[in-house]
C-alpha cells in the first residue's frame, strides 16, 4: 500500500516538476511576442503590466497568466519534495499568494497613461507589489529550510542569492507607485532571477522523481 502510494506522489512529482519547467518558457515567449506586436521592444522601459493594456493586451494577460501557472504548479511541486522543516507551510501559503497575486494582476490592469490614477490601477500596483515582494522572503525561508538536507542542500546559496538579488530589486521599487524608466529594467531583472530560481528547483525536483528516496524523506527535516 505504501509503496503503491509513493509510486503516485513520485508520478505526480515528475509531472509537475515538468510543468513547472515548462510554464516559464512559455511565459517569456508570450511576453516576448506581445513586445514585437506592440512594438516595444525597449526592454529598460515597458514593464509587463503595460503591455496587458496595449491594443494585444491579452496576450500580456496570458503572460501573467502563465506566470501564475508556474507558480502554482511550482507550489504543489515543492509541497511534496521540500524538507519538513519549521518553515515548510510558511512557505507553500508564501508561494501560493504569490501565484494568486500574479493571477489576479491578469484582470485588474493598470492604465496605459502613466498620468491617470483610478481604483483599478492602485489595486493593480499593490497586488503585484505583495506578490513581487513575497518572493525574497519566500526564497529565504526555502534556503533556511534546505540548508542542511542532503539532497537539497547545495542549492542553499543559490537560493540565498537569488533572495537577496530579489530583494534589492523590490526594495528600491516596492509600494512605490510612480512611474519611472528603469522600471522593465528592474522587472526583468527580478522575473528572469525568480525564473531561473523555479526552473533550477523544478529540475532538482524532476531528479528526485526519479530516485529511489521518497519525496518527503530526501532528507531531515531542518529546524530554520
Amino acid at each position: 500500500m505504501y509503496f503503491n502510494k509513493l509510486i503516485g506522489v513520485k508520478k505526480n512529482l515528475r509531472i509537475l516538476s515538468i510543468l513547472s519547467i515548462i510554464f516559464p518558457i512559455v511565459f517569456f515567449i508570450l511576453e516576448t511576442i506581445t513586445k514585437i506586436l506592440s512594438n516595444q521592444q525597449n526592454i529598460i522601459r515597458i514593464p509587463l503590466s503595460e503591455l496587458a493594456v496595449g491594443p494585444y493586451g491579452w496576450l500580456g494577460s496570458l503572460s501573467f497568466i502563465a506566470l501564475a501557472i508556474t507558480l502554482f504548479v511550482f507550489t504543489i511541486a515543492i509541497s511534496t519534495s521540500l524538507p519538513e522543516g519549521r518553515f515548510y507551510k510558511t512557505i507553500l501559503v508564501i508561494f501560493f499568494i504569490i501565484s494568486v497575486c500574479f493571477f489576479m494582476a491578469a484582470f485588474i490592469k493598470t492604465e496605459p497613461n502613466h498620468a491617470t490614477w483610478s481604483v483599478h490601477r492602485v489595486f493593480h500596483m499593490i497586488i503585484v507589489s505583495v506578490g513581487a515582494g513575497l518572493f525574497p522572503i519566500g526564497c529565504f525561508l526555502v534556503a533556511q529550510n534546505i540548508k542542511r538536507d542532503k539532497q537539497w542542500g547545495s542549492l542553499f546559496g543559490f537560493t540565498l542569492i537569488t533572495g537577496y538579488i530579489a530583494l534589492f530589486v523590490v526594495g528600491s521599487r516596492l509600494f512605490v507607485l510612480t512611474y519611472w524608466p528603469l522600471l522593465g529594467l528592474q522587472e526583468l531583472l527580478l522575473l528572469s532571477g525568480g525564473l531561473i530560481w523555479i526552473e533550477v528547483i523544478s529540475f532538482r525536483n524532476l531528479k528526485i522523481s526519479g530516485s529511489d528516496i521518497p519525496p518527503s524523506l530526501t532528507g531531515h527535516p531542518t529546524d530554520g
